[in-house]
């Protein structure tokens, strides 16, 4: 599946120059009511996101919300744009010994981010990339819709666990957005703890003892974003649309940029080119 993301021509150079695409924290994007709440469990904070929309038509909105004055461009790339780590087990990761099979043989986040980390990045094998990318469900109320994704067990007073179903965070949106057709990447994070010892991991991990604290003290991530790293060959078939109301000037970058980091990719000029004033 193709899929386009809008964005300035200064990431443009990073993505190119870097070979990663951003998420960042849904607390920190653009929709305020993203930050959202269930069960006194704060979303947002444990959701990194990367934004996209498979929609082939160009959005004159997209182009104004997300390119910088409506000068940058649109990647469009297949959605399956993952590097891809090959963890032959068993292994030591961060000092903790490991065994990735059967299900962490492959993955597109690297186990040094999921084992005794300072953030956990809950890791994300290479077949459940259909679970990480989602189409975003646009509604009337997002509350609704994640009030039951958090479960409490208590006793008097006392908060004695927590389940958290993750799989639905970053789904919703309230349905004004609508018009951005939007897709997304989610990644979960949340804070973790290195451990000097294997005890030490086992006992902090031990009925996700650390999990509990983050979600029920409100212990956020100590990062805003995190870049995850794509595979070699995808720039072979990324695509570059042109903002419809691009300079020659920001054109001479565009192209210098491609032809340094990606003379595979292919320029094109805007459907929407002579047929809308975007600023």
């Amino acid at each position: 599946m193709i899929i386009h993301h809008y964005t300035t021509i200064d990431t443009l150079a990073l993505i190119l120059k870097n070979k990663t695409f951003r998420f960042n924290r849904l607390d920190k994007v653009d929709d305020l009511e993203e930050n959202i709440t269930a069960k006194g469990v704060k979303i947002g904070q444990y959701s990194f996101v990367s934004c996209w929309t498979d929609d082939e038509s160009e959005s004159i909105p997209l182009w104004k919300l997300y390119t910088g004055s409506g000068i940058g461009v649109r990647i469009s790339l297949e959605h399956e744009m993952f590097k891809v780590y090959n963890n032959e087990g068993p292994i030591t990761v961060n000092g903790i010994p490991f065994d990735p099979r059967p299900v962490y043989t492959r993955t597109i986040t690297p186990l040094q981010d999921f084992i005794n980390a300072e953030n956990v990045v809950f890791a994300v094998a290479e077949n459940e990339l259909p679970f990480v990318f989602k189409k975003v469900q646009y509604v009337l109320d997002v509350n609704e819709h994640i009030r039951d994704l958090v479960v409490k067990t208590q006793h008097s007073s006392d908060i004695l666990g927590i389940t958290v179903n993750t799989s639905k965070f970053g789904l919703y949106k309230q349905e004004r957005w609508s018009f951005e057709k939007e897709s997304r990447f989610v990644l979960i994070i949340v804070p973790g703890r290195k451990y000097d010892d294997v005890e030490s991991f086992m006992q902090g991990y031990n009925g996700n003892n650390m999990f509990f604290d983050a979600w029920n003290n409100g212990i956020i991530p100590s990062i805003s974003y995190y870049d995850m790293h794509l595979k070699d060959s995808v720039f072979d078939g990324m695509e570059i649309t042109l903002s419809p109301a691009m300079p020659e000037s920001s054109r001479i970058i565009v192209e210098s940029l491609v032809n340094q980091y990606a003379p595979q990719a292919t320029i094109k000029e805007s459907s929407l080119e002579g047929k809308v004033r975007l600023k």
